[in-house]
């Protein structure tokens, strides 16, 4: 009677938000697997990743072992969140299954597969609408890069364009779709993805203006060029890019 009123005590505490409290009444207690699953969460919760990761392969429960497999993802352990994620994904527990695909291609990517490419497309395909599909673009757009799929690369940093939510976002996406064209030699198209922003004086646009500049210097098109360089040092004299505008001027010609 005495454990069974420390796990309930436990699962009060953990539910109410006061998970030390749940932590150290769960401590010393045999557990089912079920508790060890609960157990697993709160030791998350917390942080405590090594200690969930243990709990949750203990626990033995499709839903532990995702547990277990976002602290093996929280720990940077790829191949065996890989693993983990893979067996959660091969259950038919339907929660979580869209932050399981992507967690699943992450580790792919950081550990240099391939197959992140094709687990990446799949989720932005199947959960199209997630707030995570835009990183999902971004992190398949440098598998592809990795991949030696430039064009492929291209088309996932588009739609990460399309997708951005805000201003970093979408200036990151910019910056990347911008340098796989001129990875790829399109040029004339890395200078379209940033003429509309080239035209702005904030920092970004200077930044753009001073990129778009380096691509015409690239291209041959050295008066392009130079106009740019020269319209940052006279208009954005106080930018960091001015005295580096002033540099590549004097290396046009």
């Amino acid at each position: 009677f005495y454990e069974s009123s420390r796990k309930l005590l436990a699962r009060i505490y953990a539910v109410s938000g006061r998970e030390e409290k749940a932590i150290e009444l769960y401590k010393g207690l045999e557990l089912n697997a079920e508790e060890s699953t609960d157990y697993a969460k709160v030791l998350f919760s917390c942080g405590y990743l090594s200690s969930s990761k243990k709990e949750g392969l203990k626990s033995n429960t499709i839903e532990g072992k995702y547990i277990a497999a976002l602290s093996c993802f929280n720990l940077k352990e790829w191949n065996e969140a890989e693993t983990l994620f893979s067996d959660y994904l091969k259950s038919n527990k339907k929660s979580n299954r869209e932050y399981a695909v992507f967690y699943l291609g992450y580790c792919q990517y950081k550990l240099g597969k391939i197959s992140a490419c094709q687990t990446l497309e799949n989720f932005s395909t199947n959960y199209a609408g997630h707030p995570l599909c835009y990183n999902a673009a971004v992190i398949c757009a440098n598998a592809m890069v990795t991949a030696g799929k430039i064009d492929e690369a291209i088309k996932q940093s588009c739609l990460a364009l399309s997708l951005a939510k805000n201003e970093t976002e979408k200036e990151n996406a910019v910056l990347l779709t911008a340098a796989l064209y001129e990875d790829s030699g399109n040029k004339e198209s890395a200078i379209a993805v940033l003429a509309p922003y080239a035209k702005q004086s904030s920092d970004f646009g200077i930044r753009c203006k001073y990129k778009t500049a380096l691509l015409y210097a690239g291209a041959g098109k050295l008066n392009e060029a130079d106009k740019l360089f020269y319209e940052i040092t006279q208009k954005h004299s106080a930018s960091k890019f001015a005295e580096e505008s002033c540099y590549r001027r004097a290396e046009l010609f």
